[in-house]
């Protein structure tokens, strides 16, 4: 395997250590961490968004679902319009 092109392919630190077969991932980091792309942009984004989404207040997260006893909305059993 060519270390270089699981790395650019966006192969993790942990698997390009197992398939290299050493001891620890760190080995790995020392030599080729310089080939990892930055994701701290990426990373950073997605907890911002994690952390907003769960702050919400719960009557936001409703609006969200649509309403069971709306007109449109038809529970099993009840009758269909024709």
């Amino acid at each position: 395997m060519s270390t270089k092109l699981a790395i650019a392919a966006g192969a993790d630190a942990k698997v390009v250590h197992a398939v290299l077969g050493r001891n620890a991932a760190i080995m790995t980091l020392d030599r080729y961490g310089h080939l990892f792309p930055d994701r701290r942009g990426e990373v950073a984004e997605t907890m911002d968004a994690a952390r907003i989404k769960a702050t919400l207040p719960r009557e936001t997260a409703k609006a969200d679902r649509p309403d069971p006893c709306a007109p449109n909305v038809h529970r099993s059993g009840d009758a269909q319009p024709s």
